[in-house]
């Protein structure tokens, strides 16, 4: 935990210097892994999920949540990623969800798995929109660029999530993971 990762930007300055840009991974377990960059979480979802997952989310989340009250989400999942979409997984999800909402300015899944995974996906993404009852910001993408466009043009969007290496960040992040 507490590790960096590290991507160089376009040069944003008229000096020779480079923009460094990081993901601090926060938490790294076979299923989940979660990183942050100012008010954007970054969670790839590589394995089983297990309630046991999403609680340690819970607590993740809540403690960025105390620190940065506004955030965006980026969800990457990749083909590895796998869990039972049970009543009782689908209403911890929701739970979840419900008790960040108003702290989320946005938040991106982008399915980097095959139609297996997409399939799976778009039915807990669906079902957890119907629980949680909003859709206005969520998304389902097939590209993290897409998702990271989508994410910068959403009204109170911080600006530290909008420069435009914070993508470059991401897909690193996501590579590391395994993807």
């Amino acid at each position: 935990m507490g590790r960096l990762w590290h991507t160089h930007g376009p040069n944003l300055e008229s000096s020779s210097s480079k923009v460094e840009l990081s993901i601090r991974e926060l938490s790294q377990s076979p299923e989940l892994r979660v990183g942050r960059h100012a008010s954007l979480l970054v969670l790839v979802w590589r394995g089983r999920i297990t309630e046991a997952t999403l609680s340690r989310l819970d607590e993740i989340e809540a403690a960025v949540v105390n620190e940065v009250p506004r955030i965006s989400v980026i969800n990457a999942v990749v083909e590895t990623a796998s869990g039972e979409a049970s009543i009782s997984m689908m209403q911890s999800a929701a739970k979840t969800a419900a008790r960040f909402d108003a702290n989320v300015v946005g938040s991106a899944t982008v399915v980097l798995g095959g139609a297996r995974v997409v399939t799976a996906t778009r039915m807990i993404i669906d079902g957890l929109l119907v629980l949680i009852g909003q859709a206005d910001r969520y998304r389902l993408f097939a590209r993290i660029d897409d998702a990271m466009t989508w994410l910068c043009k959403l009204p109170g969007q911080g600006a530290e999530v909008m420069r435009p290496e914070v993508a470059l960040a991401v897909k690193a992040f996501v590579r590391e993971a395994g993807n």
